[in-house]
């Protein structure tokens, strides 16, 4: 293991199912072993321990705030908390530890003899967020081992952030933003996973031209049921429209009102009729929301039906069951993971996102979007009728684009790391 070459990756979530980054760096190994290069994968757990496996050593350090805790089961880890959630401890851990609570994780990951053996000799260090505290950690490391560093910033630190203190606080921004700025102007290269975050970035800090790669997130393959025809499924209880994901428990600002407003708008003039499910784990007042909606949909013959959350291989079956997929993105630069899973979906997707948004321009020219600014629905009619009319002739031509395809995105990823040399 020695000879080769290797790459460590700071994941605090490795083992989590439930959070989305575990398959951007299931992506990132994957790569990484094509060219047999050894991954040295650092996550937090319950207790210090290394495993062997079939792409390199996965290291768990033990996390001292009781943050990420595990149980065996099977051949891997199931991630589960080890304290019960407390709001007025984790306000006071945000407010003290910069830029999260996961920072003293971070911190002790980087100097933990464990990962220091197995890492040393490595060429690059990798981390992606969120959490930011990952950032730290591979910053750290980095420095210790004299290895390049990349990050990895799949959402944005300080452009258009998750947490809403980042919002609310200046004293916070300007604690994190030189947090943020000292670890990407040591970084080698960083991704970003649009062009909209690579634009913020440039824009804000202007030493970034030149050392940012756009590396999108990689379509899922498609379900088995792919394609079925959708003229002869559902037709007799009306059209099928299926939301997938969060809404304010994703980001505070995505509210089901920006997605019904249109919708609304759109189907006043029409007589087509069906149901609207929501599946995902939502959040008492998103669910307040929709039901302050359930009524005016009644009166236009469109039912809100609720499902809890499954996994992405139960989702992608059913969304290969609908007749059309509803998508809610309002912050201009993010790219959901649920655009991937819509477009292997191959159904009508009415995409509610600003005009301009990073959504709004990787959709533009593929038939299976129906775009809707949710700043001006009085526009959205036009848009909403197409988009049902789509959903009722079933088998709506579709395809992927290979920008988004595991074969572009590989090359692109494996391309740039190895430019960025010891």
């Amino acid at each position: 293991m020695s000879s080769k070459k290797k790459m460590v990756v700071i994941a605090p979530f490795w083992g989590n199912s439930r959070f989305i980054g575990v398959f951007r760096i299931s992506g990132f190994i994957r790569w990484l072993s094509t060219q047999q290069i050894t991954t040295i994968l650092v996550r937090a757990g319950g207790s210090d321990r290394s495993v062997n496996t079939s792409w390199g050593v996965e290291i768990t350090i033990a996390d001292p705030l009781g943050l990420h805790g595990d149980v065996e089961e099977g051949r891997g880890y199931q991630f589960t908390s080890r304290r019960r959630p407390n709001r007025l401890r984790r306000l006071a851990a945000h407010l003290l530890l910069i830029p999260d609570p996961g920072v003293v994780w971070a911190r002790r990951a980087a100097r933990h003899p464990l990962v220091v053996k197995h890492a040393t000799s490595a060429t690059w260090v990798l981390s992606s967020n969120p959490p930011e505290s990952s950032h730290v950690g591979s910053y750290l490391l980095a420095n210790r081992l004299h290895s390049r560093l990349i990050i990895d910033m799949r959402d944005g630190w300080l452009d258009e952030p998750l947490r809403p203190m980042l919002y609310q606080s200046s004293i916070q921004r300007w604690r994190e933003g030189r947090w943020e700025e000292k670890i990407i102007r040591a970084a080698d290269h960083v991704f970003v996973s649009s062009p909209a975050w690579k634009e913020l970035m440039e824009r804000r800090l202007p030493f970034t031209k030149g050392k940012i790669t756009v590396l999108y997130n990689v379509c899922p393959l498609p379900s088995s049921n792919g394609r079925i025809s959708t003229a002869l499924a559902h037709r007799p209880a009306g059209l099928d429209l299926v939301h997938a994901g969060r809404f304010t428990g994703s980001r505070r600002t995505r509210r089901p009102g920006f997605l019904l407003e249109p919708f609304l708008e759109g189907v006043r003039t029409t007589s087509m009729k069906g149901k609207l499910t929501f599946i995902g784990s939502l959040e008492p007042q998103d669910r307040d929301d929709l039901q302050g909606y359930r009524r005016r949909l009644e009166d236009k013959g469109w039912e809100i039906v609720i499902e809890p959350a499954v996994s992405r291989e139960a989702l992608s079956s059913r969304l290969s069951l609908a007749d059309g997929l509803l998508l809610l993105t309002v912050v201009p630069p993010t790219i959901p993971l649920k655009f991937y899973d819509y477009l292997v979906a191959r159904k009508p997707v009415l995409a509610v996102t600003p005009d301009g948004s990073a959504v709004w321009q990787a959709a533009s020219g593929l038939s299976q979007f129906f775009l809707v600014d949710p700043w001006l629905t009085p526009r959205s009619t036009t848009a909403v009728i197409s988009f049902l009319e789509a959903c009722t002739a079933g088998n709506w031509p579709s395809e992927v684009p290979s920008l988004f395809t595991e074969e572009r995105l590989s090359a692109v990823f494996l391309e740039t790391i190895m430019r960025v040399k010891p």
